[in-house]
């Protein structure tokens, strides 16, 4: 046999020697060394969501606390029987909890973080972690970590995740079974009820009277609001305090949408205190709501053609101090004794006003001629004025003055209006 012939079925050989104990295809991906070094934890990458679901609100500040009672180096005791299978690599491994429990407090940190949650001592909200049993185990293709978790709320609630996790490394193992331990940690109804802020009950206008019973939705920003989250309305009209005008108006006066009371006639007094209704707009009135009479004849302003009737003066409905067109005969100017005290009515008038000029007013209808009508009005008029002077009146307050039918109070066309138009009237002097 040739010397190159003999080295490669050397190299065959030996070949066959070493793959033969552990069989074809299998390989030792990690063997540690037979050694007393601590096992150094690293915190792996946390992908978003892996811990805390999207929708999980935490609150604003939260006390992580490594609650690891023994912080000296403690040595994994074996794995449990269920694990010595997977081949002769299962080792004791020398260990140190508080390190894995810094691991799971920096897990848990991040993301906390990552949410806006700010980890901070002298938070409301505490969580003690611990990790109270741990042990690693190898074999030919992968690495295992089974370990215990121990949580304990600031409440006093105690709960123990345990986990297990395998892979072809030593950190992607244990590592992985504390970021698993936290992850199963958020599973717990107890814990997440505990680290969750209880939800202010939506107020959508922000009046400070939850949806759920706010029977007035959607009141402005700013606005006082009663129990029932209604605008208050101080003399319950109606009309929210906020959009009342006339605030104060009394109980159970009917009031317009800005929240003042009914005024039908516009005159500026509300219907409640109005004592004469149906005031003609734009007639100016008293604070009873009635026209104005100045000149107290009970005909007001508006409608008063003849203003400045003195006190006690007889008037008809235009307002004019009118005296009876009965004081004479047909065609005639005498007066008619029974009617005096009609006329003496009169003088007591001028009496008490004393500084007061009086024109006496002749007036017809409309049969006859026009100056004929004149005449005839004229000495009616004269008449009434000697009279009065025969009681006592002054002849320079006096004067006489004939109209005919120019000055018409009403319709010539029939015998009533004609007999209101034969008059005589008593005028004022200003």
């Amino acid at each position: 046999m040739s010397r190159p012939i003999f080295f490669r079925l050397y190299k065959i050989v030996m070949l066959f020697v070493l793959i033969l104990p552990f069989g074809c295809g299998h390989r030792i991906y990690y063997k540690p060394d037979y050694t007393n070094r601590f096992y150094v934890p690293r915190q792996i990458p946390i992908k978003p969501g892996m811990i805390l679901k999207p929708g999980f609100d935490i609150c604003e500040r939260v006390n992580i606390v490594n609650a690891q009672i023994d912080t000296e180096n403690v040595p994994l005791r074996a794995c449990d029987q269920k694990y010595n299978n997977l081949g002769a690599y299962t080792h004791k491994w020398w260990g140190n909890l508080h390190l894995w429990t810094d691991t799971a407090v920096g897990v848990l940190k991040t993301e906390l973080t990552k949410r806006g949650v700010t980890v901070t001592k002298g938070a409301p909200k505490i969580l003690k972690l611990s990790i109270t049993r741990v042990c690693l185990f190898w074999a030919f293709h992968d690495v295992g970590c089974p370990l215990n978790l121990r949580v304990q709320t600031g409440d006093g609630y105690i709960r123990n995740f345990e986990v297990s996790n395998k892979s072809i490394d030593l950190y992607d193992s244990c590592d992985g079974a504390v970021t698993r331990a936290v992850a199963a940690m958020f599973d717990d109804d107890n814990i997440r009820s505990y680290l969750t802020c209880p939800k202010a009950p939506k107020d959508s206008d922000c009046d400070g009277v939850p949806d759920e019973i706010d029977e007035c939705p959607e009141t402005p920003q700013g606005v006082e609001v009663d129990t029932r989250g209604c605008p208050l309305d101080s003399d319950g009209d109606g009309v929210p305090d906020y959009l009342d005008e006339c605030p104060g108006t009394p109980q159970g006066v009917r009031v317009d949408s800005r929240g003042c009371p009914l005024d039908s006639d516009g005159d500026g007094v509300p219907d409640y205190l109005d004592e004469c209704p149906g005031t003609p707009r734009g007639v100016e009135v008293d604070s009873r709501g009635c026209p104005l009479d100045s000149d107290g004849d009970g005909v007001p302003d508006y409608r008063d053609q003849c203003p400045g009737t003195p006190e006690a003066a007889k008037v008809d409905l235009r307002g004019c101090w009118v005296l009876m067109d009965t004081l004479f005969d047909f065609d005639r100017y005498e007066l008619k004794p029974e009617y005096y005290p009609v006329i003496d009515e009169a003088v007591v008038v001028l009496q008490n006003n004393l500084s007061m000029k009086i024109e006496v007013q002749g007036h017809t209808c409309k049969m006859g001629t026009a100056e004929y009508n004149r005449r005839l009005s004229e000495n009616r008029a004269r008449s009434v004025m000697n009279y009065l002077v025969r009681k006592g009146i002054e002849e320079k307050r006096l004067s006489a003055v004939g109209y005919g039918f120019t000055r018409p109070k009403a319709s010539n066309e029939t015998e009533p209006g004609r007999a209101l138009n034969r008059r005589v009237e008593l005028s004022p002097v200003r």
